[in-house]
Parts: C-alpha cells; sequence; structure tokens
C-alpha cells in the first residue's frame, strides 16, 4: 500500500510516518515544507501544499492508495493569514487530487467548550482562529469526490519533539521545572491530553480497518492542564510546588474552557487503547 504523509517533519506527522512505515506492506513517501527530514524506510519530498499545481504533480505521480493530511499550522494565536493559506487552502488542493482514503487531523477546539467531552455527533462551533479554520478544513473533506474519508480529532498532543519541531504543554513543564522556575498553568480548562503514540497507532487502526467519516482519537483522562502539570512533575520528580494554578479569562481569550473528546467510538470500533496521563508520561520516562 502507498502512504502519503504531509507534513512529516512535524510532531504528529512524524510519528505517523514511525508507525506505518514499520509495516513492511507499506510504501510510505512524506512531505515536508520548513525543515528537511531524513526518516529510515520513508522516502521524503518537499511539497508547499498552497502551491496547487505543485499538488496536483506530486499526486500524478505518486498516485497513493492513503493519504495521511498532517501538514497544518497548529499554533492557535500566530501566523493567522499563514494559518489560513495552509489549513484551509492547503486543505482544499489536497481534496482536489486526492483520489483515495484522506485521513484529515483535526482538533477538539473546533468546539466552544460549554460541554466539555465531545463525541463525533456534537455540533462544532469554533471560537478561535485556528479553531475555525480547521473546522473549514473538516467541512472542505467532507466534498472529497469518492467520500472515502476519515477525520480524526484530537486533543493536547504530548510526547518528545525532535529538535526541530516546536514544544508541546507537557515538554513546557519538565523544561520549566528543570530550570527550577514556576510554571502557571489554567486550573479550569480542560482538555484530553493524548501521548502522540496513541494517537499514531490509532491512525494505522483506521487504515487497517478501512475506516471512514469523524473518529476521535485522544486520550483516558479528562483533566484540567494545572493537573496535567502535577501529573508530569510526579512521574518526572520535579518540584509541583513551582506550579502555579490560574484561572483563564474566556472575556480576555478566546480558547475553549471545556475542550476534549470522547473516544468510546474509536474504542468500539477500532479497538483503540487510549493511555491514561500517568501512563503516556511514564512511555515518555521510559
Amino acid at each position: 500500500m502507498k502512504v502519503l504523509i504531509t507534513g512529516v517533519s512535524g510532531f504528529i506527522g512524524h510519528r505517523i510516518t514511525e508507525i506505518l512505515k514499520n509495516n513492511n506492506q507499506n510504501q510510505v513517501i512524506g512531505t515536508y515544507f520548513e525543515h528537511k527530514v531524513d526518516i529510515g524506510g520513508c522516502n521524503t519530498i518537499f511539497l508547499d501544499i498552497t502551491q496547487e499545481e505543485r499538488v496536483k504533480k506530486v499526486f500524478d505521480e505518486i498516485r497513493p492508495d492513503v493519504v495521511v493530511h498532517c501538514a497544518a499550522i497548529s499554533e492557535p494565536d500566530r501566523f493567522k493569514d499563514f494559518n489560513r493559506d495552509v489549513n484551509v487552502l492547503g486543505t482544499e488542493n489536497i481534496v482536489k487530487y486526492c483520489k483515495s482514503k484522506l485521513i484529515f487531523i483535526s482538533t477538539d477546539y473546533i468546539f466552544d467548550g460549554k460541554k466539555g467531552l465531545y463525541t463525533e455527533t456534537d455540533e462544532p462551533n469554533p471560537t478561535n482562529y485556528y479553531g475555525k479554520s480547521k473546522f473549514e478544513g473538516e467541512r472542505i473533506v467532507e466534498r472529497l469526490e469518492n467520500g472515502n474519508y476519515v477525520i480524526v480529532r484530537t486533543s493536547l498532543v504530548y510526547g518528545w519533539p525532535e529538535p526541530y519541531q516546536r514544544s508541546n504543554f507537557v515538554v513546557d513543564v519538565i523544561r520549566t521545572l528543570e530550570e527550577g522556575e514556576k510554571f502557571y498553568a489554567f486550573a479550569n480548562q480542560y482538555r484530553t491530553p493524548t501521548y502522540v503514540g496513541d494517537l499514531a497507532r490509532g491512525v494505522n487502526l483506521l487504515i487497517e480497518n478501512d475506516a471512514r467519516g469523524i473518529f476521535n482519537l485522544s486520550g483516558g483522562d479528562y483533566l484540567d492542564r494545572y493537573s496535567i502539570a502535577v501529573s508530569t512533575a510526579r512521574v518526572f520528580g520535579l518540584n509541583e510546588n513551582l506550579i502555579v494554578p490560574e484561572k483563564y479569562d474566556i472575556n480576555v481569550g478566546d480558547k475553549p474552557l471545556k475542550a476534549g473528546l470522547q473516544t468510546k467510538k474509536a474504542e468500539k470500533y477500532l479497538g483503540y487503547k487510549p493511555r491514561s496521563v500517568k501512563e503516556g508520561l511514564k512511555a515518555m520516562r521510559r
């Protein structure tokens, strides 16, 4: 099976590539934009997904059986114009030339945070620019001509990044506490933190089961950011007294208070088994 993965230099794309290339039946091709990467067992090529002609050329040449679309701008508060170019227009180009199964990575930030623990059938209502761009991307994917798509929604993905990849919440906690500095964390903002290895294995299960539709692939715990930070300190033997709880003011910020996802559908139909935060942190420490 020929698998094309966009954004293999990114945190999520890189880990999905590592999982899929270990299957000898897969021929994995990855695209990168900013950082040229060499991943053993995977051919990598440069691709700017905002350039329609380049996307067309790649799809015409590779003719993939599965496309896993990870390339995205995932920082909610930065690069708004480029965010839309990549998350919306880039996705539009991918959908236009994809003739196979398409798996699109989305987020729990497509919800407004009034409910929490969202299911696949809950109505999206994004409150920030990133969430809006990803929800717009979802709608574009739903127009895929052959109807063979999967929208994967995930939440606060964590794990060890490569040196050229940006950090994540858990790694920020570890590095700050190791420096002996205070770490401020919201005690009223909830997510279902997802170990990156679980997300990657979940995507593999989607391919193996030829799944279609929307699937939540996130962690097994529903926690506020302060509790996540404290758990991180305890597993890594760091000073949890340096962690300072704060209150997120939705009148100032635009991120949802109660996000997070239920994974019952993926557990039932795919055999997906999300780790608890403690289990994920222990996997990082090994």
